[in-house]
């Protein structure tokens, strides 16, 4: 074994022992090392006049440079968006800086650029990313409106808000189900949504506040640091005022991805197990004759290449490389790759986006703590005729809150890294990891996972 391989493996022991070493890998460490995005991938806010991961007195220095001559306008110098760098910009940043401005410029999560009013108190916001970041950023206590499936759950996403009786339900988070009238009810000063559907809708239903789409659902994690979640979750720092908060969970992230990473960019493909991810439900359970195959853009399947697995939709460059996430596949394909399939992964979505409650999933996630139902279904996928061949032992479900949480699939890696490759990661401990995310991060203290919910039935 290399030396990198020893030295990704030590510091895995660290990072399996929870929040004693997060402090000890990151604390809050403010060198010159210290990099939460790619060099030549600045945070995109304006005022990042020096393009780097922070708005700071560097960017004021380097505003000063620019007005001088000595350097050269950059991308997101304009602070103010004038079209000139002077002292306003200056003006603008150490008002960012120090939270006299009211304002800031940002590209959102699809390149666009908004303007978006800095600490809002009243927070509508869409799905379950959105609902972790708020609690990541401990602002969950500002939230009056949600879509359907938070506000299912939110015996958990909103144990902490004081009042989450007080909570409204504007619907599905897009399309016919979607309520904005309750939104505009609210008096929310803030919609942080999704995806860009129905973003008009949105806009029109608060025009006093603004809609931030932040890219939550654009998590990378085979490249972290050019992410436009970790982008998001940067900005949302600046927006609500927690970006120290922002950065530390950033920097948490990232060490989870260079512990695994530092190991499996090592593994040779024959050694990486071949995977096949699908939707619990439909073909499976026989409802529908419709089986997806998951794109390489998809976190279900960037989370299996950074655990150190193989997509078998690789195998199908017009699968591997969709212009969406997933598409609708010939069953037959996947039968006619079962002798190359060493495990198979049904993500299970009980509550979908648009709100509807999937009968035919295992009840699963944080507010379930009976594991009988995912039992069931996994016995059940071993009969599905596509997948004779495959050892019935390594088919699983897996939660929903795996790809559609505030992690970006990142605990999923942490899972299947160590059900892929136990040699390899002999003191990773998924659940340890998982609990700290809940624990320090997610801010629930009383949550066990020894005791409660569902998620993913390894031994």
């Amino acid at each position: 074994m290399n030396n990198k391989i020893i030295a990704a493996l030590v510091a895995l022991i660290i990072i399996v022992a929870g929040v004693g070493a997060y402090c000890i890998i990151s604390g809050n460490d403010e060198s010159e090392d210290k990099h939460l995005l790619a060099d030549d991938y600045a945070l995109q806010i304006y005022g990042n006049a020096n393009g780097d991961w922070a708005v700071d007195e560097k960017d004021i220095e380097y505003l000063k440079k620019i007005i001088s001559g000595d350097e050269e306008k950059t991308e997101f110098a304009d602070a103010n968006n004038d079209g000139t760098i002077d002292q306003k910009d200056i003006d603008k940043v150490q008002g960012i800086i120090n939270r006299t401005t009211d304002s800031m410029y940002m590209l959102d999560g699809s390149g666009k650029k908004i303007k978006t009013t800095l600490d809002p108190q009243r927070i509508a916001a869409d799905y379950l990313p959105n609902a972790e970041l708020l609690n990541i950023l401990e602002i969950s206590d500002r939230v009056v409106a949600v879509d359907k499936a938070p506000y299912d759950l939110r015996e958990f996403y909103y144990m902490n808000h004081p009042d989450k009786d007080s909570i409204v339900c504007f619907g599905a988070n897009n399309g016919a189900n979607l309520n904005v009238e309750v939104v505009a009810d609210a008096k929310a000063d803030v919609w942080l949504t999704f995806t860009t559907a129905n973003y008009d809708d949105k806009v029109n239903a608060i025009p006093n506040g603004n809609v931030v789409y932040l890219g939550l659902n654009k998590a990378d994690i085979t490249d972290p640091y050019r992410s436009t979640s970790i982008q998001g979750f940067l900005k949302a720092g600046y927006i609500f005022d927690k970006v120290e908060r922002a950065e530390d969970y950033v920097e948490w992230l990232l060490d989870i991805y260079e512990n695994i990473n530092g190991v499996t960019e090592n593994i040779s493909d024959d050694q990486k197990p071949y995977a096949y991810f699908l939707w619990y439900g439909h073909y499976v359970t026989g409802a529908t004759n419709d089986i997806r195959g998951f794109a390489k853009s998809d976190p279900l399947s960037q989370a299996c290449m950074l655990a150190g697995g193989r997509c078998i939709t690789e195998l199908n460059e017009n699968i591997w490389l969709h212009s969406s996430d997933y598409m609708q596949i010939d069953p037959e394909w996947v039968a006619d790759h079962a002798d190359l399939i060493d495990y198979v992964f049904a993500h299970s979505v009980k509550i979908s986006g648009n709100g509807s409650m999937n009968a035919e999933v295992p009840n699963n996630g944080y507010l379930c703590d009976d594991p009988s139902e995912f039992e069931d279904a996994q016995k059940h996928m071993a009969t599905v005729d596509i997948f004779s061949g495959i050892d019935p032992n390594n088919m699983y479900c897996i939660s929903g809150d795996f790809r559609n949480n505030g992690t970006g699939s990142m605990l999923l890696a942490v899972y299947l890294a160590k059900l892929f490759h136990p040699d390899l990661f002999p003191d990773l401990d998924p659940v340890a990891i998982h609990q700290t995310y809940i624990s320090e991060w997610l801010g629930f203290q009383n949550y066990d996972l020894s005791k409660q919910g569902v998620f993913f039935l390894m031994e």
